[in-house]
C-alpha cells in the first residue's frame, strides 16, 4: 500500500517517529512517504491511507486543518469525524456526559466563584497541543488572569483543579493501534507553578516506559469505546492519558485522537503494529 505521513512543514523535521514508521513499513512491503498536509501539490488521492502525524501546527489553523481532512476523506487516519470532533477539547465534556471520569473542568471562568475552592488551578486554551499557553497557577488571581488574557485573543479556555497525584505518580500515556493497546510510557511534571512554559517544552527527568495496572488499560479501553459511540466512528489510533485521582482510581486526562506523538524509541515493535493498523483501515476505506 501507498502511505502518507502526514506531516507540517514546520515540524516533520523534529518528529523522531517517522523515520521509524518508514522503515517499518518497507519491511511490511509498503511505500511510506512524508507528506505536508498544507502543500497544494501532494495528489492526497494517490494514498490508499493518510495518516496524520506531526501536523502540530493545526492548533493556529484549525478550520484550515479540518477542511483539509474532509477533502482526504475516509483514506485519513483518524476519520476526519473524529478530527473535527477532538481537535478542540471541549469533547472532554461529552465523555463526561457519557460517563468518563475526567478532572472537573470549568469552561471560559471569568469569576472567582467559578473557580471553587482548590489548592491550585491549570488554564489552557481548549484548542491547543503541547502544553502550549498551558500554565498551573496557585492563586485565583493568577487563573482568571491567564484566563482572561486567552480569551482576549481569541480562545475559548478551560480551566481544572491540579491533581497532586501528577507530581507524586505521573501521568499515562497509553497507546491503541488498531483497538489494541500496544505501549505505555510515564510522562513527569511538566508544569511548574506560576510559570507559562516556554515553546516546546521537554519533560524534566525524561519519559520512561511503563507497564501500567490493568484497572488503567481497562479504563482507557472504555474511553476509547465511549469515544466510538459518540463520533460513529471506529479508532484506528488513540492515545489515553490517565491520572489516578485522590482515590487511586483512574481519571482522564487527555485523549488524543489527531495526532499523538508515539513514542516508538520506548517500544520495540510498536511502529510495525501502528503500520499494520492503518493499513487495516485502508482496506477497509477501499
Amino acid at each position: 500500500m501507498d502511505i502518507a505521513l502526514a506531516s507540517s512543514a514546520p515540524d516533520h523535521a523534529g518528529d523522531t517517529d517517522l523515520p521509524q514508521l518508514i522503515a517499518a513499513a518497507e519491511a511490511l512491503g509498503h511505500r511510506a512517504e512524508i507528506a505536508i498536509w498544507d502543500d497544494p501539490g501532494v495528489d492526497w488521492k494517490s494514498f490508499d491511507v493518510v495518516a496524520i502525524r506531526s501536523c502540530w501546527d493545526y492548533t493556529t489553523r484549525r478550520d484550515e486543518f479540518v477542511a483539509w481532512c474532509r477533502t482526504v476523506g475516509d483514506r485519513l487516519v483518524n476519520n476526519p469525524d473524529i478530527i473535527e470532533w477532538n481537535s478542540d477539547k471541549t469533547y472532554l465534556q461529552q465523555l463526561a456526559d457519557n460517563g468518563v471520569n475526567i478532572i472537573p473542568t470549568m469552561w471560559d471562568v471569568s469569576t472567582r466563584a467559578e473557580l471553587g475552592t482548590h489548592r491550585s488551578w491549570v488554564v489552557k486554551p481548549t484548542i491547543s497541543s503541547g502544553s502550549a499557553n498551558t500554565a498551573h497557577w496557585t492563586t485565583a488571581e493568577a487563573a482568571l488572569v491567564h484566563a482572561a488574557e486567552l480569551r482576549a485573543a481569541g480562545h475559548h479556555t478551560m480551566t481544572q483543579p491540579y491533581v497532586a497525584s501528577i507530581d507524586e505518580i505521573g501521568e499515562f500515556a497509553n497507546y491503541f493501534f488498531g483497538g489494541e493497546h500496544s505501549h505505555s510510557v510515564r510522562k513527569p511534571p511538566l508544569l511548574t507553578a506560576d510559570e507559562i512554559p516556554e515553546s516546546g517544552a521537554t519533560f524534566p527527568g525524561g519519559l520512561s516506559a511503563v507497564d501500567v495496572d490493568a484497572s488503567v488499560i481497562a479504563f482507557a479501553r472504555e474511553v476509547n469505546a465511549t469515544a466510538e459511540r459518540i463520533t460513529g466512528h471506529t479508532l484506528v489510533q488513540s492515545r489515553v492519558d490517565v491520572i489516578l485521582d485522590e482515590t487511586g482510581a483512574p481519571m482522564l486526562m487527555e485523549l488524543e485522537l489527531v495526532e499523538p506523538a508515539l513514542f516508538l524509541t520506548y517500544a520495540p515493535g510498536a511502529a510495525s503494529d501502528y503500520v499494520e493498523a492503518i493499513t487495516r483501515s485502508g482496506l477497509t476505506s477501499r
